[in-house]
Order: structure tokens, then C-alpha cells, then sequence
């Protein structure tokens, strides 16, 4: 997914002028939550797009501290 992300952040560089991304080291809840809103998906979409439970998202929406174990 990082190959993707980075693709969208060139485009979007290339579109709307943006000078500077973020690149996201160490996943917490709360940067999945804000990915997930961004997409606007459901629990159920997020968690088959990233292959994880439904349940996992539920914890990352809950718990904005809590590292993200999963390679994204």
C-alpha cells in the first residue's frame, strides 16, 4: 500500500500544488481512523480492503493509541 499512497501523493502534488506529505513511520489507531474516514468505508469495507477482522478496525476506532500491528 505504501507504493500506492505514494502514487496519490505525487498525483495530488501534481494536481494541486501540495509542497510537502507525511509519511506515517508507526501506525496508531487514530491514523487508521483518519485513513478510514478519508475513504469514507465502512468497519466491513476498511477491514477486507486492509485483510484484517472487522473487529480489529472496531479496537483502532476505539482505542486512537493503539499501535497498528499490521503491515499497511
Amino acid at each position: 500500500m505504501h507504493c500506492q499512497c505514494t502514487g496519490d501523493a505525487l498525483h495530488l502534488h501534481a494536481t494541486y500544488g501540495a509542497s510537502k506529505v507525511d509519511v506515517v513511520e508507526n501506525w496508531t489507531g487514530s491514523h487508521a481512523s483518519a485513513l478510514q474516514r478519508a475513504t469514507r468505508t465502512t468497519n466491513e469495507g476498511f477491514a477486507g480492503r486492509l485483510g484484517v477482522s472487522v473487529r480489529t478496525v472496531a479496537k483502532w476506532n476505539a482505542n486512537p493509541g493503539m499501535p497498528v500491528s499490521v503491515e499497511l
